[in-house]
Parts: C-alpha cells; structure tokens; sequence
C-alpha cells in the first residue's frame, strides 16, 4: 500500500463526521470530494487518473447535468473524491487532530490522505481516504465582523438567498 497526500485543493464535499449512504450500493461511506487547479496540480492528477478506481472529474470528462458544477470545471478546476468505510482522522493545519470534522462553507481548502490499495492480478486499485487535513475552513465564525452565527441563523440566511435567487 502506498500513502498519497494530496495538494491543497478546495473542499467541494465533505462527510467526515457522519458517513453519507450511497445511492447505488446503499452502503454508507465518509467521502472528501477537493477541486484542484488542472495546470498547477497537473502530475498529481496524472498519477491519480492511473488508479483504476480514481476519477479525476475534468470539463471533458463530467456527464452530469450540475450547471454549477459545468461553471467551476470550465474555469480549469478538476474534482478528486476519496472514500472510506471509517471515519478518517481530521487534523487542523498545524496537525493537530480535531475531536469531529468542523462545519464548512465554499472556499475551505483542505489535504486529503489516501492509501493506494492495488489491486491483486490486475492494473490499478482504488484509493481510500484515511486523513484531512484543514488548511482554512470558511465558517459562519469565520465571517470577518467578529461576531459568531449560529446554526440556525445561518440556515435563515441561507433560505433567504435562495428565495432571493429563485424569485429573479
């Protein structure tokens, strides 16, 4: 087995804390989903695109219908998604391990650590996610004015951007 700690990239997804259930299989796993820069992380991506398992998601390669999704890839990102069947150990960025996956927003970036397990006979493997590590989280505490948000509060805000955002 091989260890493979990713760059930085930005969180896109994550089910550190509570495991998420897949829809194809019904089984539950814990997943970090990163994007990364497609020039500047480009031999990172080479290597992970050569895990069988691994799917580096790219502009070219996405099927699905997430214009949201079709925008960020389009801006030269790609995405990497790691899982596990444990709940991986979270670490903030001076490496120490945090009690549960702290809450985040869009532009928190994070490392994923991944073990490389080939597979017996054949080329390639899989890639299980076994550690993240933190660089920056964007939370509600982390909004600049000083003054902590609470869960609910945020939920209001965020309902009401919504509601904004569909009416127009």
């Amino acid at each position: 087995m091989t260890l493979l700690t990713s760059p930085v990239g930005t969180v896109q997804w994550m089910a550190a804390a509570n495991p998420v259930t897949d829809k194809k299989t019904g089984k539950e796993h814990y997943s970090l989903k990163l994007s990364f820069d497609v020039e500047k992380d480009k031999k990172w991506l080479l290597d992970v695109s050569e895990i069988n398992e691994a799917k580096v998601v790219t502009a070219q390669t996405y099927r699905g219908k997430q214009q949201s999704i079709k925008e960020l890839l389009a801006t030269g990102q790609a995405f990497v998604e790691a899982k596990s069947n444990f709940a991986p150990t979270v670490y903030d960025a001076a490496g120490n391990e945090l009690e549960e996956a702290p809450m985040f927003f869009k532009e928190s970036t994070a490392t994923a650590q991944m073990i490389v397990q080939p597979w017996t006979g054949d080329k390639g493997g899989t890639i299980n996610l076994v550690g993240i590590i933190i660089h920056s989280i964007d939370t509600p505490e982390s909004t600049g004015t000083g003054d902590s948000v609470d869960r609910e509060t945020r939920l209001a805000q965020l309902r009401a951007a919504v509601e904004a955002a569909t009416k127009g």
